[in-house]
């Protein structure tokens, strides 16, 4: 019987002394573990927009309006606690 526990509640003690990375991959149910992953489109989407409120506040802080650029900081840092959470 094939042992279908997710791989992320897998230790290594689970598998057979010896047992090779490919032999692990064998018996994980793959189908169930995709369930599990981040949406990387949407993480890649949210850091883009992260990457461009830091590049506008740079250009504030450049023009000397520093109340806008550490405002567009702290919104490029909110947007970067929820970019992990996706």
């Amino acid at each position: 019987m094939v042992d279908t526990t997710p791989f992320r509640q897998k230790n290594a003690d689970q598998y057979p002394i010896g047992a090779t990375l490919e032999e692990q991959a064998r018996h994980t149910d793959w189908e169930e573990e995709l369930k599990h992953m981040p949406n990387q489109k949407l993480h890649r989407n949210i850091s883009f927009v992260k990457s461009g409120l830091r590049l506008v506040a740079c250009i504030f802080g450049i023009t000397q309006m520093y109340v806008v650029a550490f405002a567009l900081l702290f919104m490029a840092e909110v947007v970067g606690i929820y970019e992990e959470m996706v």
